[in-house]
């Protein structure tokens, strides 16, 4: 397998995208090769060690490995748009071209605006809702899982670790 992934080179040059998210504000880091086509992506979202956190770093590692064996790098890039656009959980941040679906929704608007294929202001219209973020809620999925008043509960299906 060595054989097909391109090495990374030392360094690469590249773009961080802070991205609000239903699961709390995400940095998507996209580098390019030295051609100026996508190679890796970083995902950082939530406190390291959370489930949140975990799935973000997987999912970047798993589209780094993509592109890294991948012929075209740009073709790849759109298909993982095309993918992972308008992929929806729980909730919602936005409306109209600024809505953000989901942490997989947003990973394909920061490779859009890399690409260039829509300008950086479409993000602008994002509002964070008052709720809390939290960790995953074992009993429904949702990012609402929060540790109040010495207890972990989920403020979406009321589920406690008490």
């Amino acid at each position: 397998m060595a054989d097909l992934v391109r090495p990374r080179p030392r360094s690469l040059k590249g773009s961080t995208y802070k991205i609000k998210t239903p699961v709390g504000t995400a940095f998507i880091t996209i580098n390019n090769n030295g051609d100026g086509k996508p190679f890796e992506v970083f995902i950082n979202v939530g406190k390291g060690g959370s489930d949140v956190a975990a799935l973000a770093e997987m999912s970047g590692r798993l589209i780094s490995l993509l592109l890294r064996t991948a012929a075209d790098p740009d073709a790849i890039a759109k298909e993982i748009i095309d993918q992972l656009k308008g992929i929806g959980g729980g909730r919602s941040l936005g409306s109209g071209p600024g809505k953000i679906s989901s942490l997989a929704d947003a990973v394909a608007k920061a490779f859009e605006i890399h690409l260039g294929l829509v300008k950086d202001g479409s993000l602008e219209e994002i509002v964070v809702p008052a709720e809390k973020i939290g960790e995953l809620c074992p009993e429904c999925g949702q990012a609402t899982f929060i540790h109040e008043e010495g207890c972990q509960k989920c403020t979406s299906c009321g589920y406690s670790k008490c």
